[in-house]
């Protein structure tokens, strides 16, 4: 078990600013197993502090081909309790992303050449799918008996598609292939 400490001196009191312990690989000589192994582990600073990180990175410009403030090789998987923000510092869901100007998300096909963006819920995460397969096909539909609509201004039925394929313009309740 190693730990970097940075002290400093506040009116007469040394005070932690920055704590990192670094974890080492557990021996044992008789065996046993360990139930957490943490590379990096923050503490709480558990004082009055403007702003707190757990981890912060200096803008990194040095790298010649790449400049990462996180990188996770292989097939190691990653994980966020709260909300993640790209481009603020407030994000008010799961996943927000800001930026100025043009702002794009990129969800990119492999060897593959298929790429997904599947929306459901956290029992069944593949409710309505966004799907391209290289050149070929781009789809939109939903994977359960759920009408699909489209729509501007609003107003979420302008374009509406029920279960059995009609497709109402103007009515939610297409009685025939195209009803307007």
């Amino acid at each position: 078990y190693w730990g970097i400490v940075n002290r400093t001196n506040v009116g007469g009191a040394t005070i932690n600013n920055y704590i990192a312990d670094f974890v080492s690989d557990a021996q044992y000589s008789s065996g046993g197993t360990v139930p957490d192994k943490r590379a990096f582990y923050a503490r709480d600073w558990n004082h009055a502090v403007t702003n707190q990180y757990g981890l912060y990175i200096e803008g990194l410009t040095s790298g010649t081909t790449g400049n990462y403030a996180v990188y996770t090789a292989g097939s190691t998987k990653s994980f966020f309790g709260g909300n993640v923000g790209i481009g603020t510092t407030g994000p008010g869901s799961k996943l927000h992303v800001e930026g100025t100007g043009s702002t794009q998300i990129s969800v990119l096909g492999g060897a593959s050449n298929v790429a997904e963006l599947r929306l459901g819920t956290s029992s069944d995460v593949d409710r309505l799918r966004l799907y391209m397969n290289g050149t070929t096909q781009a789809s939109l539909y939903t994977t359960i008996a759920a009408p699909l609509s489209f729509g501007t201004n609003g107003d979420a039925n302008q374009l509406y598609i029920n279960t059995t394929g009609n497709v109402g313009i103007g009515t939610t309740a297409p009685a025939q292939k195209l009803d307007v």
